[in-house]
């Protein structure tokens, strides 16, 4: 095991005997309609266990599971059920450790940044002027 590894299982394990779990709490809460607006809400020990159970994560020993036929996946147990609240509307049921990440990054392009906007500004423009042109019109004639 190298050093650096070496150290940073040793602070890990000194955070976790320093920082408490009672009274550590974190509740994770959907507050729209799908999965992208969510929220952590926590107190300060929430906050601190719940990063140091994650850097635990990052060395924790791998589960073998029989339906795992990924090589480069790991499944690996997190003990966050002391520390979420019961009753988060947002639970995980497992996770899983890999270096081969398939995510994607947001990229802007010329059509969402770009194109959409200026459209969607220009009928909104136009909206307000056939409004005026309309009313005015309507003024005109009962005048």
């Amino acid at each position: 095991m190298s050093q650096k590894k070496q150290r940073l299982l040793e602070i890990i394990e000194e955070l976790d005997k320093i920082v408490p779990t009672k009274g550590a709490i974190v509740k994770l809460d959907q507050y729209g309609g799908g999965p992208d607006e969510g929220r952590i809400v926590a107190n300060k020990s929430g906050y601190l266990r719940l990063g140091i159970e994650f850097l635990k994560a990052a060395f924790a020993a791998p589960i073998v599971l029989e339906d795992n036929k990924e090589e480069d996946i790991e499944d690996i147990e997190i003990k966050l059920n002391d520390l979420i609240a019961h009753n988060s509307d947002i639970h995980f049921d497992w996770f899983q450790r890999t270096e081969n990440i398939q995510a994607q990054k947001y990229k802007p392009t010329f059509w969402s940044d770009r194109v959409v906007p200026f459209l969607l500004l220009t009928c909104l423009i136009s909206i307000v002027i056939f409004s005026i042109i309309g009313f005015v019109s309507l003024v005109m004639i009962f005048w």
